[in-house]
């Protein structure tokens, strides 16, 4: 296969756009994990999925392409290439923390068994 490159820079969308973009997504699905949480304790794992999904798909082409990664690296540079990365990750990390401090919470309150009083 004979590498073809194209004009990257103007498919990509600027890093303003980028965390723009993330934010919402972030908020969308840490809204939707405080939702869903307050049902059934499992269900806090679908946005992390969603979210991981999110990390996969706006970066992926970037991470498994060496072709694309090397297009990139060459007309916008390595710091878009990293906090282009870096910024679809960030919804993930977001919610893993808020799952993480829900835990924390849940385990810390304190519970005493029924059996301890007669």
């Amino acid at each position: 296969m004979i590498p073809i490159f194209a004009e990257i820079s103007d498919k990509m969308p600027p890093v303003e756009q980028w965390i723009a973009l993330n934010i919402l997504v972030g908020i969308g699905l840490v809204s939707l994990q405080l939702t869903l949480a307050r049902f059934v304790r499992w269900l806090r794992l679908v946005p992390a999925l969603l979210a991981c999904l999110w990390a996969w798909g706006v970066s992926g082409e970037m991470l498994c392409d060496r072709f694309v990664t090397e297009a990139i690296f060459q007309e916008l540079g390595s710091r878009y290439a990293a906090e282009a990365t870096l910024l679809g990750f960030a919804p993930a990390v977001l919610l893993v923390l808020l799952m993480l401090v829900q835990q924390q919470r849940s385990h810390s309150t304190l519970r005493i068994p029924h059996s301890a009083f007669p």
